[in-house]
């Protein structure tokens, strides 16, 4: 019998419901803030992925679905939105059109990962790119639509984690005196950080290797060697962020190794998520839409890796039998913390207010409270 190919996942008609919820919550939070929907080819020539992230990534190194078509093309099926968005914006001259593109996306990617909990070689992404402006509020209103999107969508113990990369220029600064504070431990090193040491330095920030967090937690951090524009532009960041009650932490060890990212850097975590707990990424890239060849344009965005992940939780002890058969049939496509809510009458069902609400009762799609067979909690 021929199956699914390993790491993919056929969505049947029963988890179809969870899906669209999902979809259009993402939607209607984009539209809230005057993001527009693009969607671009699901390959694209592969030199725009080693260009766009970077030739000695993992993801560009091991990880991508490449191949030589019929016609001699080198061809890549798209691990990642950004470059595909950038592509189309230039290709289109959309730049020309408006000032300022505010885009988003759900889509499909593929990666090549060894298959494991929480990771699929075809998986779903939705994000964000806004094109032709430096404002850093614009940096704020990225952190602002994914951390709505992620809370509306049932996470709990969400933060976000903030840094600074600076300028090019003061970054360059800042690596060469973090060469010199590793140049006599490199060979403490492990093997993949003394590789960055020649190729990507900022990256052994990101090695998992015990003994590198030691060595590199007493290196000089980025954040204290920040030139003066991107200081003012961190602190407002911070002080946005404060006034729209957004947690949030500043994390100086997280770094992004592309010379065309600038400025401010984020990730959201959870606690409630299991190990893999970083559920979205972003920052601004002002000379990304540069590095592809089109006029200099600023840019910045941010992708989650929400709907590829399969989440542990706690509390399954208290499911019923039935209940645990239902949260296994639907853990692959939607948030298991907001599946979990729904099963057990927590955030969302009974109760809640968000369920009594008349605008939620209402909704044509039956909305949180009637989907994913919890109908029966809800007679008529």
């Amino acid at each position: 019998m021929i199956k699914a190919v390993t790491g993919t996942k056929d969505i049947l008609p029963d988890e179809i419901p969870a899906w669209k919820l999902v979809e259009k919550t993402i939607e209607r939070i984009f539209h809230n803030f005057n993001y527009k929907e693009i969607r671009t080819p699901v390959f694209e020539e592969t030199s725009l992925f080693a260009r766009g992230i970077g030739e000695e990534t993992d993801i560009v190194g091991k990880e991508m679905y490449s191949f030589t078509d019929r016609s001699e093309n080198n061809i890549t099926l798209k691990p990642e939105m950004t470059a595909s968005v950038v592509r189309a914006f230039i290709e289109h001259s959309l730049g020309k059109q408006q000032s300022l593109n505010k885009l988003y996306y759900v889509s499909p990617m593929f990666r090549q990962e060894r298959p494991q909990a929480g990771r699929l070689r075809q998986f779903h992404q939705f994000g964000a790119e806004a094109l032709g402006s430096t404002s850093v509020y614009l940096d704020v209103e990225m952190i602002q639509m994914a951390f709505e999107i992620l809370k509306e969508l049932g996470l709990k113990d969400l933060n976000v984690k903030i840094n600074s990369l600076g300028t090019p220029e003061s970054r360059n600064a800042y690596k060469e005196k973090l060469r010199k504070f590793i140049i006599d431990k490199k060979n403490k090193l492990s093997e993949d950080s003394r590789k960055r040491f020649d190729k990507n330095i900022l990256r052994i920030f990101d090695s998992k290797d015990e003994n590198d967090k030691k060595i590199m937690k007493d290196a000089p951090l980025l954040l204290d060697h920040l030139d003066s524009e991107s200081k003012e532009s961190f602190e407002i960041v911070k002080e946005t962020l404060k006034l729209s009650g957004i947690p949030f932490e500043v994390d100086p060890y997280l770094v992004r190794g592309l010379d065309y990212y600038t400025k401010t850097t984020f990730e959201i975590i959870s606690g409630k998520v299991g190990s893999q707990n970083a559920l979205c990424g972003g920052g601004r890239y002002d000379l990304l839409v540069e590095h592809l060849e089109g006029e200099p344009t600023p840019g910045v965005g941010f992708a989650d890796i929400l709907m590829s992940r399969d989440y542990e939780i706690d509390g399954l002890a208290g499911l019923s039998p039935e209940q645990k058969e239902s949260l296994k049939e639907i853990k692959n496509y939607m948030p298991e913390r907001m599946a979990y809510d729904m099963l057990t009458h927590t955030s969302m069902l009974d109760g809640s207010e968000e369920c009594q609400n008349k605008t939620y009762r209402n909704d044509p799609n039956r909305s949180r409270c009637f989907v994913l067979g919890v109908t029966r909690h809800f007679p008529g």
